[in-house]
């Protein structure tokens, strides 16, 4: 069960009043639940981003931008080409009055000034342990790779000798202030050591045993007169030149440690992996506020910039979203909130949405007002590890690789079989009343299990012809009881050959009722849905118009949309049938393309509304009155007036 210190920072971060004011919603929408800002869905997240001197931004590694940490907005950082992508290959460094700065990025080392101008550059070689460090004073630039560092005056564009430390293992390496000493803290021949090191003549200063655990960053004094290095559970304070001990400060344990001193060198900050901080007096040890991290407790400190002597922000990721919080106060300072991680699923339940993302995370919301209400604490099946998967169209069930969950209490209600093979990203597609859920598994002949979500038991397995082995795309849905499936698979994209899909259709007793080829010379269909009675399927097409398709005989019925669309690609009916909302691909304005959601009359094709939105369409409201559509980290709700 999760705790609830957890339940109680989740509160925290998803706090409506963190909200930012500037984040409008688009015309026609009523509320979103969760934040896209300050989240990247990339396999490094956040890796190579910074706090920018002010510490009132952080620098996006993927966009060059500098996000401000009040609004979310961003702004240009680092000047790139116009349509040209630009990418920081690892986290920025800052002269100490921020005038100037050093960027890895398209395979060199740059230093900029103030306007961002280039004052010197050099290749950069890749290494794992590449990094580049630009003194306090921005005079100097060192570039440390493969367990050697060289140390190049900005101005002359010269190298200083190289510095060898290959043999200390797992290196960090910092920088003094004026760029003429670098300290090494690692581990020697198994044990923890750090070495200090003349820039200037490339001789070792020092060479001595250092604290236990895992090295952190050193940071040296303003001054340049000590430096700090960090282990498991303490920050020693050495001579920058001798390496004499200045101080052994105790700390709280943790995996890994970050280390900053004040602007006025009197006090250091320590911040353990995990977020939480002990502002330290550098002279004496003696801590002078300790501060718990107030997000997630999955939170994985990153960095500090302090922005006087009094106070720092602090920044960490959890998962695919970035947080900023002050320090020594605790108060969050990023407008944050909702899913850390990609969305999955939605569900009206009666008052309340209940949404799922791979956070493992369940949220629950207010169905008027869109207001948090709290996380769902589940007690997870043996071997569970959270509730990825989607909830019930109904709201009722909510499913993990292992087990059926109750989503508004957390609650077991049914474990699957040990012989379905199903994982986080296993397609998953749950009838209307929640009692049934069909699990696709394309690659090889594609088939389509369908479970009771009740008593966990598979009801029946579904499989396509042969001929459909390699296939490319597929999907699926089931009636609003469960008992009759469609499955449309596209063969891989073949240049030269028309596009076509293979459609099949089942009963309640597992009989084929349509299975035949659709599609032909103008595209391939794509996604699909299915009408209560399980008569009807609804068809994505990828290059023109949905349709739909007697799922008996497999008669073409009425077309959605205008002949001008170029593509649609989802389709989701309402829990009645009525209405299909879809998303387009065409014609938005007077020569302008665009994605759109249009819902439609299923009887009559005739368009009943355009929502100016290209997410994809999730969940009907059970009076039809609202739709959800899904981004990558949240979820819009749009009215949709009276039925």
């Amino acid at each position: 069960m999760l705790r609830p210190l957890l339940c109680a920072t989740l509160a925290l971060v998803c706090s409506p009043t963190l909200r930012a004011a500037d984040d409008p919603l688009p015309k026609g929408a009523k509320f979103r639940l969760g934040s896209d800002r300050f989240k990247i869905n990339v396999n490094l997240m956040w890796h190579s981003g910074a706090l920018t001197p002010d510490g009132k931004a952080l620098v996006h590694p993927y966009q060059c931008d500098a996000i401000d940490l009040a609004t979310g907005r961003g702004s240009k950082w680092l000047p790139t080409e116009p349509g040209r992508f630009a990418y920081l290959d690892e986290e920025p460094s800052f002269s100490a009055d921020g005038t100037r700065a050093a960027a890895a990025i398209d395979r060199k080392y740059r230093v900029l000034d103030a306007d961002r101008k280039e004052l010197f550059a050099v290749d950069r070689a890749g290494g794992f342990d590449a990094v580049g460090i630009l003194s306090a004073d921005g005079t100097r630039f060192a570039q440390v790779d493969k367990g050697r560092a060289v140390v190049w005056d900005v101005a002359t564009k010269k190298a200083g000798p190289e510095v060898k430390f290959g043999d200390v293992q797992f290196a960090q390496v910092g920088l003094s202030p004026d760029g003429k000493t670098l300290a090494v803290a690692g581990s020697l021949k198994f044990k923890p050591a750090v070495q200090l090191w003349d820039a200037d003549t490339g001789k070792e200063l020092a060479l001595l045993k250092g604290p236990d655990g895992r090295a952190a960053l050193p940071a040296f004094a303003p001054d340049g007169k000590t430096v700090a290095v960090g282990g498991s559970d303490e920050v020693w304070v050495l001579d920058a030149t001798t390496g004499a001990g200045v101080k052994k400060i105790g700390v709280e344990k943790a995996n890994r440690h970050l280390l900053q001193y004040t602007p006025d060198g009197k006090g250091l900050l320590v911040t353990a992996e995990h977020g939480g901080s002990e502002w330290v007096d550098a002279a004496t040890g003696k801590v002078l506020h300790a501060t718990r991290c107030p997000v997630p407790l999955k939170l994985r400190a990153r960095g500090a910039r302090f922005v006087g002597n009094d106070r720092a922000v602090a920044w960490g990721e959890d998962r695919s979203t970035a947080y900023a919080w002050e320090v020594p106060s605790g108060k969050p300072l990023t407008p944050v909130f909702g899913h850390s991680a990609l969305v999955r699923g939605l569900a009206f339940a009666g008052k309340e949405i209940v949404t799922t993302g791979y956070d493992a995370r369940t949220m629950r919301w207010d169905a008027a007002t869109g207001e948090f209400l709290g996380t769902v604490e589940f007690r997870l099946a043996r071997g569970d590890f959270g509730p990825y998967a989607v909830p019930g169209a109904s709201g009722r069930v909510a499913f993990t690789e292992r087990a059926v969950y109750d989503p508004t209490t957390g609650t077991a209600v049914a474990e699957w079989p040990a012989t379905l093979r199903i994982d986080r990203n296993t397609p998953t597609y749950p009838s209307a009343d929640g009692k049934r859920v069909a699990f696709l598994n394309p690659g090889g002949t594609v088939k389509l299990t369908v479970c009771d979500t009740g008593t966990g038991a598979v009801l029946r397995e579904l499989t396509t012809p042969g001929d459909t082995v390699g296939a490319g795309k597929a999907d699926a849905a089931i009636s609003a009881d469960g008992t009759r499936a469609v499955v449309s698979v596209c063969k891989r994209f073949d240049f030269g050959r028309p596009q076509s899909a293979t459609v099949t259709t089942w009963d309640a007793d597992g009989k084929k009722l349509f299975d035949d080829v659709v599609g032909g010379a103008r595209g391939t269909p794509g996604a699909v849905a299915l009408s209560p009675d399980g008569g009807t399927a609804y068809l994505a097409h990828l290059s023109g118009r949905a349709f739909a398709l007697d799922a008996a005989t497999g008669k073409a019925g009425t077309k959605f949309g205008s002949d001008q669309l170029t593509a649609t690609g989802h389709v989701l009916l309402s829990a009645d049938g009525k209405s299909l909302a879809v998303t387009e691909d065409g014609p938005v304005a007077p020569n302008k393309i665009g994605w759109r959601v249009r819902v439609y009359d299923t009887a009559t094709g005739k368009q009943l509304h355009d929502l100016d939105t290209g997410d994809a369409p999730v969940a009907f409201s059970p009076d039809n009155r609202s739709l959800a559509t899904r981004s990558q980290f949240s979820f819009t709700v749009w009215d949709l007036g009276a039925k």
